[in-house]
This record gives structure tokens, C-alpha cells and sequence, in this order.
């Protein structure tokens, strides 16, 4: 069984919190009124709860909120009910969101950084369609075609999280990584053959400085005396460090395996983004020893 240090990442959200404006932190929350000092619970109890609840990986949330409860009760504090429980865990997404982004490591000259995305899947049955709306939609993969959302993320050497970002399905990657993925990233950059774009790789090299190498597609390789060049760059000078790649696919394996990564069971799309930040959160909070998380 997997358990958290509660006291530790409660600290650690009491500490980002702080940070927060009042307006902005109503702003994040979807809330026009916001009176913290009449909640049962505390903005970082709850912060703290969520990410207890998919580091955890309970399959069953309302097992969750009745263990909380029991413990509280036997301390002689009040716990909210279910209901109130789960919409402030989907109030979440905005919080999360912007203390993942205050974490992603920065990039510099000699970063070597690589590019991928991971398919989160939904389920079947058409209610999903109806729950999620343009937030999910029918995605393609190597595996074939899924129903869900997909999670980009582009790490360094070190495995840390540089840029991430989640969009439906069908969002193709190279359309993601041209509106907002790779900005602000400098360095070299590893992707694989759906980030292939001849012109988007000479604008990143000349805008801000990040050289995207791609394996080149066997049917361009003759197709000009640039391309045959590249080719033989990529033959003799980057393959083998294309093969460091698996990192970014040893990460996603981390995120679902140890971490709780999956969006199954959200009914609506902030419960399903703020279930993918909290799980973010997790591996890079126990990345920079910040919080302990442990198996027993």
C-alpha cells in the first residue's frame, strides 16, 4: 500500500498558497465569493487531500471520503460531506495547474531535453461525449484509435518537467508543440516523427534558440540534397541520442504505475485535468525530496 507524509505536502501547499493573491486565488477557483475563514476544511487540507487521493490510486472515491471522515471524527473535528468533497477536489484544476507550472525546471544552451505525448483514456460509452463535450475526443495512436484527452510533456536529461500541457485527443502533437509546448525551451530536442516540420524546425532554431532533431521519414530522405544532408547528420550524429528518448516513456509508465495517472471515472473535465496535475505533482514533489511518499 502506498501512503503520503500528510503533514509534509500540506506544509508544501500552505507555503504555495501563501504566494496567492486573494483575487487571483478566487479566480483559479471559478468563485466570485470566497470566505477561507468559514470552510471546514483549508484550501491546503484540500489541495493536500486530492493529491493523497490519486497518489493513493483509491478506486473508489467515496471509500476515500469515508476513511477521512472516520479519522476525523475520532479526533473531534467536523469533515465535510461527499458531494461538497468532490466539488471542491474539480474547483482544483487551476491551483494545481499553476503550482506544477512554478515547478518545471528551466532550460538552458546545453539542455538536452526530449518530447512526447501520452494518451489518457475515458472509457466507452457515448456519456462521455455528453460529460466532456470539445475537451475529449477521438484520438490515434501507433495502438489504434482511443477516446480521451492527451497529456504533452517535454523532460531534460535529468527527468524533470519542463513544459506540459493537456488537450483533447485529436489534437495532433507538432499542432500542439507550434501554439505553446516549446515556448520559452532552448537547447536540443528530441521528438519523434510526428514532430516533423521542416519549416517549424528552423523557426525554433532561429527564434529561440531549441534544435528539434526528428528521424527523418524514409520517403523524404531523396527528396532534395537537404534533406539527404540532414539524413546523413541524423545517421552519424543524433541516433544514437534519439535512443534516450525511452525516458520520456519510462516517465509516463512512472506517472500511471506509482503515481496515479488516469483520468477514468472523472465526471467533468476539471476533475480530469486536476487528477493529471495532482500526479504531476506528485513524482516532482518526491523528485526534489520536498514531500515523502511511501510503499508498505
Amino acid at each position: 500500500m502506498k501512503i503520503v507524509d500528510e503533514k509534509s505536502l500540506q506544509t508544501q501547499a500552505q507555503n504555495f498558497l501563501k504566494r496567492i493573491s486573494f483575487e487571483q486565488l478566487k479566480k483559479l477557483l471559478g468563485l466570485e465569493r470566497l470566505k477561507i475563514n468559514e470552510m471546514t476544511l483549508s484550501l491546503s487540507k484540500l489541495v493536500q487531500l486530492f493529491i493523497q487521493y490519486c497518489y493513493e490510486k483509491w478506486s473508489c472515491a467515496k471509500h476515500f471520503w469515508y476513511v477521512q471522515k472516520q479519522l476525523h471524527a475520532s479526533t473531534g473535528r467536523l469533515f465535510v460531506s461527499y458531494s461538497v468533497l468532490m466539488k471542491w477536489f474539480a474547483r482544483l484544476d487551476g491551483i494545481l495547474n499553476l503550482w506544477m507550472q512554478k515547478h518545471k525546471a528551466k532550460t538552458t544552451q546545453s539542455s538536452l531535453l526530449f518530447a512526447d505525448s501520452k494518451k489518457l483514456l475515458l472509457g466507452n460509452g457515448h456519456h462521455w461525449v455528453k460529460v466532456m463535450g470539445k475537451n475529449a475526443s477521438i484520438g490515434h495512436s501507433s495502438l489504434g484509435s482511443f477516446f480521451g484527452m492527451k497529456l504533452h510533456v517535454v523532460m531534460n536529461e535529468q527527468n524533470q518537467i519542463c513544459s506540459f500541457g493537456i488537450t483533447p485527443g485529436s489534437v495532433h502533437d507538432l499542432t500542439y508543440a507550434k501554439e505553446c509546448l516549446f515556448k520559452g525551451l532552448i537547447g536540443k530536442m528530441y521528438a519523434d516523427k510526428g514532430y516533423v516540420d521542416k519549416s517549424f524546425r528552423f523557426q525554433l532554431a532561429q527564434t529561440q534558440h531549441l534544435h528539434l532533431w526528428v528521424p527523418p521519414k524514409s520517403n523524404q530522405i531523396y527528396s532534395s540534397d537537404e534533406a539527404l544532408r540532414y539524413a546523413l547528420d541524423w545517421k552519424y550524429n543524433h541516433s544514437k541520442m534519439y535512443g534516450k528518448r525511452q525516458g520520456i516513456e519510462r516517465l509516463f509508465a512512472k506517472l500511471q504505475r506509482s503515481f496515479g495517472l488516469s483520468i477514468q471515472g472523472c465526471k467533468n473535465v476539471h476533475m480530469a485535468h486536476a487528477k493529471v496535475y495532482a500526479s504531476m505533482l506528485a513524482y516532482t514533489l518526491t523528485s526534489q525530496e520536498l514531500v515523502q511518499f511511501q510503499t508498505i
